[in-house]
């Protein structure tokens, strides 16, 4: 098993790096901000001039709720993997932090009452359980598996950032304060809320000491265990509950802070050793200085800024950068097989989807929601339709065809059920990509046309598909998920402190990147129509060879299939689709994911029948999610993708619960 970890002089001189540099920026950071004798931040405020108590009372306690909150994500990400014998979970995989915030705004919209019956902890905790009990239930009859697991939360996390997204447009303050309070800030005025984490800590720490005997004989062999008389059910369900608990006090007191706990737990299983108890601690440490470097960064860097950066956006950048290093630098490479259950192929009854998109284009271009004027619910004015439907409808049509046949090859060629070009930071590229070649065609003399824009959002795509395709020979494909969520988790950062930044024309095509078809006009929808059918042929004529490719590289290259040449195609049509789809309605989310595995529970097993079912559903969906958008709360408008992660959350919470 020494192959699990990196070699101890890298070990040790990680760790002594990341320690330095914590002191060192906390040193820093006090210098700058307190120019008495250091002995004076610990004597009581009440004796310090109110300047000096304010100072005081903002330095100290933000940077011990730094520590603790840090070690507190750190621990409770360690205790998940262990329990799950899984190293994508965390509570950022596992949505435990998403739910918690997602039931803080949904008691400040609607039920701002309970706030005082439950208070900010007690919320966050209920919605933080909720969400990993959620994730759980769809992911029980799968196996437990790991893509299942972690399938299961991006799922669960993309409909409450879609739900997010959809409240924020009927309650636009209230939701935005919640939401931006939720980015994540560990700046602190007093020691209210470290007194809270201390004593969730200690409490944390007096429960797991009491069942740490059973919780490691579970890890090992739940039969066994069971067999020994140790409550299987019982330690499992004290897990969940303290590992909720823990995540619920970071949240309540500090709002979102991504890729802590999941930094600190890869950092304690390669670095740390088998031990549980070992990896306990180490997650702690990790987590603690993961945070109080990103807080200190923060710090630093918001008196040479214009505007105001949460360590929320740096602790994604940071940990998201760091789990890549270390999956990438460390020899464990083994695979992790999945037990799902096996699709039948069924016949398709393919005059129904070709009517149902018909009958829903039908709907977008003739019918208004109300009756007009005349009396009649049809529109029968065809310049009417070519200047406020067609267009907008064209583009959904198409960047629905576009994203879904990127997710169906990207999954063929990876061998990974959760691969997409959102899950994998595709999408999220090539919006950054579009944004970078906006600022910079201008200082090269280009105008920002379309063109110049696809190439931008084209050449961000292919810089992480070729990433990931490289990768794809020296890791199991959990570990190649885990570094897509994690490239994704970077570029999606960028992207927030760009738009952070204010300026306004960076402002407006992040705007047209908001995933709506505002902007479409007829003659960019035709090229995007012409476009999509191209990029399908294409791939359709590829289905064969992608299919034996699928099952095994072995297998392909005994039969004469070039993989090299296979992957530098599929690598170039993911990286045109992503970037003309992110071009034309921005980096959706849950489609390219989601209708990859909706064509094959419909029966669409081989590649041949589920390429086009999977565009078929995808042109009906991102049609039908666009003309809701438009009608739902006319004459305002709610972004396609929310409307289309709204629907295909729902829906696929239902097939995983069913197991299909």
């Amino acid at each position: 098993m020494n192959d699990r970890y990196l070699k101890p002089v890298s070990h040790h001189l990680l760790v002594l790096s990341m320690l330095t540099i914590a002191v060192l920026s906390s040193v820093f950071l006090i210098n700058r901000l307190w120019s008495l004798p250091l002995v004076w931040l610990v004597i009581p405020p009440d004796t310090l001039s109110l300047a000096q108590m304010a100072t005081q009372l903002q330095i100290v306690p933000t940077m011990l709720m730094a520590i603790l909150a840090g070690g507190v994500l750190g621990l409770a990400s360690v205790l998940l993997q262990q329990l799950i014998k899984n190293p994508l979970v965390s509570d950022t995989t596992l949505s435990v932090g998403a739910g918690a915030n997602m039931s803080l705004l949904l008691a400040t919209l609607f039920l701002p009452s309970t706030a005082f019956v439950f208070g900010e902890f007690g919320l966050c905790f209920i919605g933080a359980l909720f969400s990993l009990l959620l994730v759980f239930l769809m992911a029980k009859k799968g196996g437990m598996q790991a893509n299942t697991l972690v399938l299961s939360g991006l799922v669960v996390n993309i409909l409450f950032s879609s739900v997010a997204a959809f409240l924020t447009v009927f309650y636009s303050e209230a939701a935005l304060s919640v939401m931006l309070w939720g980015a994540g800030s560990v700046l602190q005025s007093g020691y209210s809320g470290v007194w809270l984490l201390a004593g969730v800590l200690i409490f944390s720490l007096c429960v797991l000491m009491f069942m740490y005997r059973s919780l490691v004989i579970v890890s090992l062999d739940e039969e066994q265990a069971a067999s020994l008389g140790v409550p299987v059910k019982a330690v499992q369900g004290g897990v969940l509950v303290m590992a909720a608990l823990m995540v619920a006090s970071v949240v309540s007191q500090l709002g979102m802070l991504s890729f802590v706990g999941l930094g600190a737990a890869t950092l304690a299983n390669m670095l740390s050793g088998s031990r549980l108890a070992h990896r306990l601690w180490s997650g702690f440490g990790y987590g603690a200085l993961l945070l109080l470097i990103a807080q200190n960064a923060t710090a630093l860097l918001r008196s040479q800024l214009a505007f105001l950066l949460p360590e929320g956006v740096i602790t994604g950048i940071f940990g998201s950068l760091l789990i890549i290093y270390l999956i990438i630098k460390s020899q464990k490479h083994s695979l992790e097989h999945s037990n799902a259950k096996k699709l039948l192929p069924r016949k398709i009854v393919w005059w129904r989807y070709v009517l149902l998109l018909i009958a829903v284009l039908m709907m977008a271009l003739l019918i208004m929601p109300r009756q007009s004027q005349l009396g009649s619910l049809l529109i029968m004015n065809w310049a009417f339709i070519e200047e406020f439907r067609l267009s907008r409808t064209l583009f959904a049509m198409a960047t629905g065809v576009l994203l879904s046949c990127a997710g169906v090859i990207l999954q063929a060629l990876t061998k990974n059920s959760m691969a997409s070009p959102e899950v994998l930071g595709i999408s999220s590229a090539a919006a950054l990509g579009v944004v970078v070649m906006f600022v910079l065609a201008p200082m090269m003399g280009l105008a920002a046309d379309i063109g110049v824009l696809i190439i931008g959002g084209t050449l961000g795509a292919l810089l992480v598909c070729a990433l990931l395709f490289i990768l794809a020979k020296y890791l199991s494909p959990v570990h190649l998920l885990l570094v897509g969520i994690a490239i994704s988790a970077f570029t999606s950062s960028i992207l927030a402190v760009i738009k952070l930044a204010g300026d306004m024309r960076i402002q407006a095509i992040l705007s047209w990147l908001a995933g709506t078809t505002y902007y479409a006009s007829l003659d960019s929808g035709m090229w995007l129509i012409f476009l999509s059918v191209l990029l399908f042929v294409v791939a359709y004529l590829i289905t064969k060879p992608l299919q034996i490719i699928s099952l095994s590289d072995d297998v392909a290259t005994s039969l004469g299939v070039s993989l090299k040449f296979y992957q530098l195609v599929v690598l170039t049509l993911v990286a045109l689709m992503s970037s003309a789809a992110t071009l034309a309605v921005g980096p959706l989310s849950f489609v390219g994911l989601m209708i990859p595995h909706l064509a094959q529970s419909l029966g669409a097993v081989r590649l041949r029948e589920q390429l086009p079912l999977a565009a078929l559903l995808g042109a009906v969906m991102m049609v039908l999610a666009d003309y809701l958008g438009r009608y739902l709360i006319f004459p305002y408008e709610i972004s396609m993708g929310v409307i289309a992660s709204l629907i295909g959350g729902v829906y696929f919470i239902y097939l995983m619960i069913k197991n299909r």
